[in-house]
């Protein structure tokens, strides 16, 4: 394999401004040998001999910038992660909502490749499978969006979801050792892809918005902007979950910490 052309200080500092202002995500300097691996993958592709003509490249074809910030953040995921969240809301939340018997909102921002908003749709059809409640699932990856709507998974990807909703609601798929997520969990989801630094066309209110290890990568700017957009779509008693590794603390924000990663109105 040819060895990534050279990157210039001057492109690395291009492509950070770049990434910056199109997905919001800072970049450190230590990053500059991850950015020259991952990008040069994209140079071969494209027959590209040097980090320059690809920083001209992204200027003008929207489907490549896309493919940038694509290769150049993390997706990492998995079925229940950070499992405290999903106790609270089966402890806390859903009892509430069972109560109160009304149509509720879920929005799952950098959902990835699926395996949150499905986690989700399994601990509901669980707990509460006559409520009405629909889950829009974001991100700004169509690689991950169209892996997510696939809602196919490995066996190792599976092992996360406990025994008994593994044998409800994943189906194997004979002779490929993959399961499909069955259709009355897929059923509550829908998948759009969504710039978190864009225009956001939904209007709310959302009972529960999830944006977790997202802002993990975000300036304090953006993370007071997320947050306080965040604030505004949701219902009156609605909460916020973050990942365990974030903190809105000294942000200024509307949303009171209520548990560890939890926020609510």
């Amino acid at each position: 394999m040819l060895a990534a052309p050279a990157l210039s200080a001057a492109s690395f500092s291009a492509i950070r401004e770049l990434i910056r202002a199109v997905a919001g995500i800072a970049m450190t300097p230590e990053k500059e040998e991850l950015v020259k691996a991952r990008l040069a993958s994209r140079l071969r592709e494209l027959k590209l001999s040097a980090y320059e003509e690809y920083l001209e490249r992204v200027k003008t074809d929207r489907v490549e910038l896309s493919n940038m910030v694509d290769v150049l953040t993390t997706n990492k995921t998995s079925f229940f992660r950070e499992p405290q969240h999903f106790d609270y809301l089966v402890q806390t939340v859903f009892p509430i909502w069972k109560a109160e018997r009304r149509p509720r909102q879920i929005w799952s921002a950098g959902c990835s490749s699926g395996e949150e908003p499905y986690t989700l749709s399994m601990l509901l059809q669980a707990h509460l499978p006559t409520l009405e409640v629909r889950i829009l699932a974001t991100d700004l990856s169509l690689r991950v969006l169209t892996r997510a709507k696939a809602a196919r998974y490995t066996e190792a990807v599976v092992q996360d979801v406990p025994s008994e909703l593994r044998r409800k609601y994943l189906r194997h798929v004979p002779g490929e050792g993959t399961f499909q997520v069955a259709p009355e969990v897929t059923s509550r989801v829908s998948f759009a892809r969504l710039n978190l630094m864009g225009d956001w066309p939904m209007k709310g209110p959302f009972d529960l918005i999830l944006c977790r290890n997202v802002m993990i990568y975000f300036t304090d700017d953006t993370r007071t902007m997320l947050a306080q957009r965040y604030a505004a779509l949701l219902s009156e008693r609605g909460v916020l979950m973050i990942g365990h590794a974030e903190s809105l603390a000294s942000l200024e924000q509307p949303l009171r910490l209520i548990k560890p990663a939890i926020y609510a109105r």
